[in-house]
């Protein structure tokens, strides 16, 4: 099987396995502008804390929960979910907890919030098409010229791959004008034309790699035709001798003396010809004897020193892997005493589920960095969220933009915005319950005593230029 056949079958394969996504690409969801949709992804793309995994709740809750952490990749949310739903015992009865897990791609941070959702997939076959497309322009440029004039093909005449060259050109032509009009619709359908004009470069390839074969053939067929030509006849001929017998005696022992002496002379060269030969022989076999030695020590260096390196590199990534085992550990440890910290506290209403007869809530910012080195005390913070005129209250997540609490839990620390609370009463019973909870666990707190307001009673929904205090 030719390079070319195996390339062939296996452009071939790839074209019988249809797809959703692309070759590469899987799907994903992907979070813009508050609404999760489906896009195609690469499937090892990594990005700074792009990807958000939130874990299932005491309820078995994913979309609502709190609990989560945002990472750099898709493989690593996976294994933080693993993870916490292997060590959430310190939940107590919450059964239901890390069950369920949701992956979303933050949008934004990787310009995906677009039209289409194979954003990513068509640029990168843009990327790959056109080069290709102006490499093989050239490429059947040159084929053409190279045929043109040629007076014999086997089995035919050059004007039989003019066909062969049109088409190559069109479908150039065909792919370029498809390129420049890429949609989600048309994209598996460009990837297969780009699939076919793939295996026409193959065959192209094949049939110029034939031609030069055979033209060669040829050349070596005249070649040898015109020597057997050219070779010269040759006869004997007798020639009369007009010398005496004594005359002619004479010469032929001059004759076979001559003979004799280039013979003994012919005898001498051969033999130091041949001494001179096993002596390089002898040396040439000693330097391939050092050489092959040489090479083995060398041999033997080289593996030594890549398995020191496979050594280190084993050790080092069972360090890094301890190392991760234990930031775990710590992270989790950290979690549950933030957790008994909260107590009851640690509920995250949105304002859809005020009462009515509620006029303003109370929010606590909590926040607490986890770092071995230092302690770093515990923050609180509390905001007051009012009712606008028209009997309605900011959404949630506008609130937690302004408040820039977002709910987040990692290995780094915890950000949570607890509540709501009713009155001035009930939010300050809350914070005195975590200072007290957080003494007894040898953990400072830093209360901020001036309440943060998110809006003022003055605003109302069509004029809320205040609520972003501008």
């Amino acid at each position: 099987m030719t390079k070319y056949t195996f390339l062939f079958c296996l452009l071939l394969a790839a074209k019988a396995n249809g797809q959703n996504c692309p070759t590469g690409y899987e799907e994903r969801n992907v979070k813009c502008d508050g609404k999760t949709v489906k896009k195609c992804i690469p499937v090892n793309l990594s990005c700074n804390k792009c990807w958000h995994v939130s874990y299932s709740d005491c309820q078995g809750n994913v979309e609502t929960s709190i609990w989560g952490g945002s990472f750099d990749t898709y493989e690593e949310c996976v294994r933080k979910a693993q993870d916490f739903q292997k060590n959430h015992s310190f939940l107590g009865n919450c059964p239901q907890a890390g069950n369920k897990y949701l992956i979303t791609l933050l949008g934004a941070k990787v310009n995906l919030c677009t039209n289409s959702i194979n954003y990513i997939a068509i640029n990168d076959l843009k990327n790959k098409i056109i080069p290709f497309l102006k490499r093989y322009k050239a490429e059947v440029s040159n084929y053409r010229r190279y045929f043109s004039g040629k007076p014999y093909k086997p089995g035919a005449i050059v004007k039989d791959y003019e066909s062969m060259l049109k088409q190559a050109e069109d479908n150039v032509k065909k792919l370029e004008n498809h390129l420049n009009n890429i949609t989600d619709q048309n994209l598996s359908e460009i990837e297969t034309a780009f699939n076919d004009i793939q295996i026409e470069e193959i065959k192209l390839q094949q049939t110029h790699a034939n031609y030069e074969s055979y033209i060669n053939n040829k050349s070596n067929e005249s070649e040898t035709a015109t020597n057997a030509l050219s070779r010269p006849n040759t006869r004997n001929a007798s020639q009369s001798n007009p010398n005496s017998t004594e005359q002619l005696q004479n010469q032929l022992n001059t004759i076979n003396h001559q003979f004799q002496t280039r013979r003994e002379n012919n005898e001498q060269l051969f033999n130091s010809l041949q001494t001179g030969i096993k002596d390089i022989s002898d040396i040439l076999a000693q330097n391939a004897q050092r050489k092959t030695e040489a090479r083995q020590r060398q041999y033997e260096a080289d593996q030594q020193r890549r398995q020191q390196q496979l050594q280190a590199k084993l050790e080092e990534e069972r360090k890094r892997q301890e190392e991760e085992e234990r930031i775990n550990t710590e992270m989790i440890r950290q979690f549950s005493i933030d957790s008994l910290m909260l107590s009851n506290n640690n509920l995250t209403l949105k304002t859809s589920a005020i009462n009515s007869t509620i006029d303003s809530v109370y929010y606590i910012g909590y926040k607490r960095q986890y770092d071995e080195a230092q302690i770093i005390p515990l923050s609180l913070k509390v905001f007051i969220v009012y009712r606008y005129r028209d009997g309605t209250f900011p959404l949630f997540s506008n609130i937690v933009e302004k408040s820039k609490f977002e709910n987040n839990i990692n290995r780094y620390g915890i950000t949570l915005l607890v509540g709501f609370f009713k009155s001035q009463s009930d939010v300050s019973n809350a914070l005195k319950e975590i200072q007290s909870n957080a003494k007894n666990f040898g953990v400072s707190c830093v209360v901020d005593s001036n309440f943060k307001k998110i809006n003022i009673v003055s605003t109302s929904k069509t004029i809320d230029s205040n609520f972003w205090n501008k």
